[in-house]
């Protein structure tokens, strides 16, 4: 168990210095699970191999080991991780489901991440249900809504590498919806740009 998290944290922190890597960590949890048996981290496991499959264009094989990711997490909810889990298996579901029936999932996502503490996931789920929400053609107003929503949770919670991706969003529903930031209200932009320097430098990393 403790190796698996020790895993799952490495498995993030190569994501910002050495991607490439990643596939490893993820193969050795499915390994050890398979070895070992399940633990909490099992679900994750399973959801970033079949992401990495998906990657690899074996969108069926990795639609299998996601659907399994999440059928774990919904019989057994205290799992930490499962809003991650979620997140990651949602991704993949887009690509098999109607995108519009399987969007409201990373609401889910984030609630349950939110629930765990982890507020960093939360935000990253918005901003997935956002971008794919504008993608499965949203009604314009409900997205703005939604934009909204997220923009306050990723400002409340200080995660501008979120906030910095949401902004591309919120332009294209802009031009769309014909509106403006007008009065005292601050575009995205220049919310990011009252935000402290490194938090504006790790976004741009992330």
């Amino acid at each position: 168990k403790i190796t698996m998290l020790f895993l799952a944290r490495l498995h993030h922190c190569l994501f910002l210095i050495n991607p490439a890597k990643q596939p490893i960590v993820t193969t050795k949890m499915v390994e050890l699970t398979l070895s070992h048996g399940m633990c909490e981290t099992s679900p994750l496991a399973f959801a970033l191999f079949g992401s990495m499959l998906g990657k690899l264009d074996n969108i069926e094989k990795g639609y299998q080991y996601t659907k399994l990711a999440k059928q774990l997490v919904d019989e057994n909810t205290f799992y930490e991780s499962s809003g991650v889990v979620i997140a990651a298996a949602t991704q993949l579901f887009c690509y098999v489901e109607p995108v519009q029936a399987v969007v409201p999932l990373f609401i889910e996502a984030c609630e349950r991440s939110m629930a765990a503490g982890d507020a960093a996931s939360a935000c990253v789920s918005m901003m997935y249900y956002c971008n794919e929400a504008y993608i499965s053609g949203l009604v314009l107003a409900k997205l703005e809504e939604k934009c909204s929503e997220a923009r306050q949770l990723m400002k409340q919670l200080g995660h501008f590498a979120a906030l910095s991706h949401l902004v591309i969003i919120e332009r294209h529903l802009q031009s769309l919806m014909g509106s403006s930031w007008g009065g005292d209200h601050h575009s995205p932009e220049e919310e990011i740009e009252e935000a402290n320097p490194h938090v504006i430098f790790y976004s741009l990393v992330y």
